[in-house]
């Protein structure tokens, strides 16, 4: 199996942590570590995240924030990291869908055929991207909802839990 090395995840919270759990799942990172301002069992503070170039190879930004996540990302690559797409084995992603930078999906979340996410997207546990959508960058579709097919959702979007957005 090919390691990609370490991951360090931004946010220790409810996504930091099922972040953690996806990550762990893929069994492709040696060492998994949080940043965050508010853990005791982060490595370090948000602040420190340039004393961790080098040791970690990539980061994630697991936070709900929308505009907290823009900025960290942007941050992030400037710094150096790669900002990999973190997706659960659980889910189903075709072969021709497309992923940005930083994207989480979680389980049981299917994209189909040339469903498009934007970078530091969530995509929640139930939720159906359908065929030729697209998701702008640092939008969250939670929960079981579903967008429809040739629909575009705006950067910065959330899309509620069980809610279909058609445009």
């Amino acid at each position: 199996m090919i390691r990609f090395g370490n991951l360090l995840i931004l946010g220790a919270g409810q996504f930091g942590r099922m972040t953690r759990e996806i990550a762990e799942s893929v069994e492709i990172y040696d060492k998994i570590d949080f940043l965050d301002d508010n853990s005791d069992f982060a490595v370090g503070k948000l602040s420190d995240y340039e004393r961790f170039v080098g040791e970690y190879d990539a980061v994630v930004v697991a936070v709900g924030a929308p505009t907290f996540r823009a900025e960290w990302l942007e941050r992030l690559e400037k710094a150096g990291f790669a900002l990999p797409p973190i997706v659960s084995p659980a889910a189903y992603v075709a072969p021709s869908a497309r992923l940005g930078a930083g994207v989480i999906v979680e389980p049981m979340a299917t994209l189909q055929a040339r469903a498009s996410l934007g970078r530091g997207t969530i995509v929640s546990s139930g939720t159906v991207v359908r065929h030729d959508a697209t998701v702008g960058d640092f939008c969250h579709c939670d929960c079981n909802s579903v967008v429809a097919s040739g629909a575009s959702v705006p950067n910065a979007t959330k899309v509620g839990i069980g809610e279909i957005f058609r445009v």
